[in-house]
Order: C-alpha cells, then sequence, then structure tokens
C-alpha cells in the first residue's frame, strides 16, 4: 500500500497541528542561527580568526545533542511527550532573548553560553518530537466493518477476513508513519530555505536584537499550538519502564509475545526473577540509569549499530558546510566580462558577503528539498533493501558536490554543487531515519533515536571544527578546505558501498522480542 501527501494531511489533523508548530519553533531558530553568526562577526570585527570563532559556536550548538540528547531519550520514553515539549519551547523562548544581553555586553563567552544552552533545550526536545510523530499519525481506515445480518459466513472465512483487515491495516499504518517522517524533514528544508534567507533579510533592514525577539515569538506560538493537540503521548509501555527492573520468567511460567510493539507478558508471577536484561541488578533508586542501560542494550541485540552509524558518517562530510560556506561568501566568485571576453583571473562580486551566505544557506534548503522530493518518485521505497541502497549511493551526491565546489569557481556553479551535495545529505539524514523507525520497537524509538541524532552531532560539531581549523590555522582557501573534504568523502564512500554489498548494513529478520531482550 503507498498513501500519498495530500492523504497523510487530510486524515491527520493532529499531524498537521504539529507540524505547524515545528514550522514555527524551526524558522525562530534559523533567524537567530543567521543573526548569532552576525553578531559573531561584529563581535571579531570580521578578523582572520573569525571562521575559528564561527566553527566553535557552530560545534557549541552541536555538542549538547551529544551530551544531552540520551537523557532526552529516556525523558521521552517516561513522560508525555507533548508535555515535555510544550516545556521545553516555554524554555527556549526564555533563552532566546537572553543573545540580546549578550549583544548588550558585547562578550564573545554570553553568546557560546546562550547558544550552548538553546541547543540544549533542542537535545532534550528532539527526540521526543521524533518519537511522536508515529502516535500522531492514523490511518483513518473505516474499511473494517462488519456486517452483523450476515450469519451464512463461516468462522473460518471471518477471522481470515480479519485476518487481511489487520495485515491492510498494518501495512497503511507503516506507510502513514513513513510519509510522516518524511514530510516533517522536508518541512524542515523548507524552512533551512526560506527561514535563513528572511533571517539574513530581517537582519539587514531590523537588525540583529530583532531576529532574536522574533525567535522568541516563534517559541511561545510553537507551545500554544502543541496545546491543543489532545491525548496523552506516553511511550506504549511507560509502565513496565517505570518498574525500574526487568522480569525474566522461570522455566516453568509461561509469556505471550506480541508483535505488534514485541512486548510480552509473564502469565505466572509468582515466579518471576528480577534481574538485568544479561546479568546483575540495578538498584531501583536509578530509574534513568535502568532506562538507559536497557536502551543500550536493545540497540545491541536489535542489531542497529551500523544503522546508526549511516547519519554519523554523512554528517561528518556536510558537518564542515557552513564554515566553508561563510568563507565562499567573503570572497568574489564571479569573472569579470571585458570588452575582449571574460578574464577568468580577475573576480568582483556586486553582493554583499551577507547576501552571497544567505543565497548559499537558501541553496541548501532547497537542495535538502528538491533531494528529498526526488528520492519519493523512486519506486519501491518501502522495502529496507531500496532504502539502504539510496542511503549509501546519496552519500555519492556529497563527495560529487565538495568536489564540484573545490573545481569550479563561478558563483552559478557554487550554487549548483551546493544543491547537489544538500541533496545528498537530506536523503541520507530522512531514509536512515525511515530505516530505524522500521526496525525498532515503538518504546524504545525515542532512546534509538536519541542516540542517533546524538551520534550524527558529535560528527557534525567534528567536522565544523575540521572546517574552522583547515580555513584558520592551516590558512587553506575555501575551495582548498572543499576538495579535502572530497578527499574525506572517497574515503567514507566505498567503505559504506562495501558493507552494502556485503549485506551487513541491515538487521537480521526478527519478529520477537524476548523477556530478555533478545530477538528471534
Amino acid at each position: 500500500k503507498t498513501v500519498s501527501f495530500y492523504a497523510l494531511l487530510r486524515n491527520n489533523g493532529r499531524y498537521c497541528t504539529y507540524l505547524s508548530s515545528y514550522v514555527l519553533s524551526h524558522a525562530g531558530e534559523w533567524f537567530t542561527y543567521v543573526a548569532s553568526i552576525e553578531l559573531l562577526e561584529n563581535l571579531t570585527d570580521h578578523s582572520d580568526s573569525s571562521k575559528l570563532y564561527i566553527s566553535i559556536l557552530m560545534s557549541l550548538r552541536l555538542i549538547p545533542h551529544v551530551l544531552v540528547s540520551p537523557f532526552g531519550g529516556i525523558i521521552s520514553d517516561s513522560q508525555d511527550r507533548r508535555h515535555t515539549m510544550i516545556l521545553l519551547d516555554r524554555i527556549g523562548a526564555f533563552i532566546s532573548l537572553l543573545y540580546i544581553l549578550a549583544d548588550h555586553f558585547q562578550s564573545i563567552p554570553l553568546v557560546y553560553l546562550v547558544a550552548f544552552s538553546q541547543s540544549t533545550v533542542g537535545a532534550i526536545y528532539e527526540p521526543s518530537r521524533q518519537a511522536i510523530i508515529p502516535m500522531l499519525v492514523t490511518t483513518n481506515n473505516n474499511n473494517n466493518n462488519n456486517n452483523p445480518s450476515d450469519d451464512n459466513h463461516s468462522s473460518s472465512c471471518g477471522i481470515k477476513e480479519e485476518k487481511e483487515d489487520i495485515d491492510i491495516q498494518e501495512s497503511l499504518e507503516k506507510e502513514y508513519t513513513k510519509k510522516a517522517i518524511v514530510m516533517s524533514e522536508l518541512s524542515w528544508s523548507l524552512i533551512a530555505a526560506f527561514g535563513s534567507a528572511l533571517g539574513g533579510l530581517v537582519v539587514a533592514l531590523m537588525g540583529i536584537r530583532a531576529c532574536f525577539v522574533m525567535d522568541c515569538i516563534s517559541y511561545l506560538l510553537s507551545s500554544i499550538i502543541l496545546s491543543l493537540i489532545k491525548g496523552t503521548y506516553d511511550a506504549p509501555s511507560q509502565s513496565q519502564s517505570q518498574s525500574q527492573t526487568f522480569t525474566h520468567p522461570s522455566p516453568h511460567s509461561s509469556y505471550d509475545a506480541k508483535t505488534d510493539n514485541n512486548d510480552y507478558i509473564i502469565s505466572n508471577e509468582n515466579n518471576q526473577i528480577t534481574s538485568t536484561l544479561q546479568s546483575g541488578s540495578i538498584p531501583e533508586s536509578q530509574p534513568f540509569r535502568v532506562m538507559a542501560y536497557e536502551g543500550l542494550m536493545y540497540i545491541q541485540n536489535a542489531s542497529l549499530v551500523p544503522l546508526l552509524f549511516l547519519k554519523f558518517s554523512a554528517a561528518l562530510l556536510y558537518g564542515a558546510s557552513d564554515v566553508i560556506s561563510v568563507s565562499f561568501s567573503e570572497i568574489d566568485t564571479t569573472p569579470v566580462t571585458t570588452n575582449n571576453g571574460t578574464n577568468t583571473d580577475c573576480y568582483r562580486d556586486c553582493m554583499l558577503p551577507s547576501e552571497k551566505l544567505g543565497i548559499l544557506l537558501f541553496s541548501l534548503g532547497m537542495g535538502c528539498l528538491s533531494g528529498s522530493l526526488l528520492a519519493e518518485t523512486l519506486p519501491n521505497l518501502h522495502k529496507p533493501n531500496m532504502l539502504q541502497n539510496l542511503c549509501v549511493y546519496a552519500m555519492a551526491l556529497i563527495l560529487i558536490g565538495f568536489l564540484g565546489m573545490g573545481l569550479f569557481r563561478p558563483f552559478p556553479c557554487l550554487i549548483f554543487f551546493t544543491l547537489v551535495r544538500a541533496g545528498g545529505s537530506s536523503i541520507v539524514w530522512i531514509y536512515s531515519s525511515v530505516l530505524l523507525q522500521k526496525y525498532s520497537d515503538t518504546d524504545m524509538y525515542g532512546r534509538v533515536s536519541a542516540v542517533d541524532y546524538g551520534l550524527a552531532t558529535l560528527s557534525e560539531a567534528f567536522s565544523a571544527l575540521i572546517g574552522g581549523t583547515l580555513l584558520d590555522h592551516f590558512h587553506m582557501t575555501a575551495r582548498s578546505a572543499s576538495l579535502f573534504m572530497a578527499f574525506l568523502g572517497c574515503i567514507i564512500f566505498p567503505f559504506w558501498l562495501k558493507y552494502l554489498w556485503l549485506g551487513k548494513l541491515l538487521p537480521p529478520i526478527r519478529s520477537v522480542r524476548n523477556n530478555q531482550g533478545e530477538f528471534s
């Protein structure tokens, strides 16, 4: 079964409400992102070391996702996800106003502190945001109506029809969930394109502080919209997660493994044995430690480690792109045309650096959007094998993008290869998330997505520092730095290509998670 984006939005009012909140809050974040870069450039007087300062800012925005995301995943799997998001939106609104204080005191350390604090809130927020999406999506399928007047059907026929209806319903639910994840990431691409462009425009017309105020307002509006969504959004097995122990049956007890969320029920409670997933016991006073340990054991037993490093590898490549784009915006890339033709050795731009940076960031967002939309036209996207192929080969697009940015200087070429690179990174980001969702149980998905997001942002932060170091300490040009990242891609892409051909990327097929956290 396949569904369209229109069917997804038409049948899922709660998801549409969530999507409106997501667009608002992240549009404000892009306003702050552009304004904070401009603020840092002003505080450093556009000096030669400004790129390193900017790379530190980008790293500080990413590091909290590494340090705090696992904690956010535990909160996501133990608390109401909607309430968590509303509370964090309100905290984010307050923090965004602290940028004005940093601007008032002209303090670079204060800018770093506020950026780190804002990203910490985002790191806790992100696992709940990702994990709530499957809970907001419904198929709205009313085709399972029974006819009570038809008494001539045999019971076996009725059971067969009921099983077929359940299979259809499950297929639709999976397709709707995949579309919802893709739609959310497409929305991010649109926000990146238009939010960054509008942020640059607001900085030019109204000043830096106006962006911070708008970010605060967007957070508040997001929390109000989320409050309109009714219902409870706890993790499905929250009652078991809060028990603080793991129960193992004795050989004489029986349990029924349910295939919908791979939970289990112990029927002989008198013979339960309290222990950890493998050995030892965990104190009852440390529920977060219990859930963290359970999540790590789940990732190991479910063979999800290779999937977790897909996004990590892609982020190691594209993480330096923003720093390199800032450097590209400050050099002339338009050949001077004379009466005798084009002089390729002389370049001059009529645009300001901030305008070129806005165009490059807009190209980044449009590349992410176009890459994802083109990928959606491919056949068999519901099959995991197709998804893994798409993720691996998309890394080649990132490589080609950096290679073109390093070899071709004219600004239109730079825009084109930015589109190519962004398209590849978007495909890896979106469809690796879809693969993880397919192979993760609902009650564990918050913790799995937190680890995935934390690893990716760790890699992205490290890549941003590499980019700033290459530009400032090794005095590389933006083109040379782009070629270095292309060289790094020539190492990473063949590694994943070999892993793909050996068939070691996807987890083994399994149907049931038993009481030890292992899979058949």
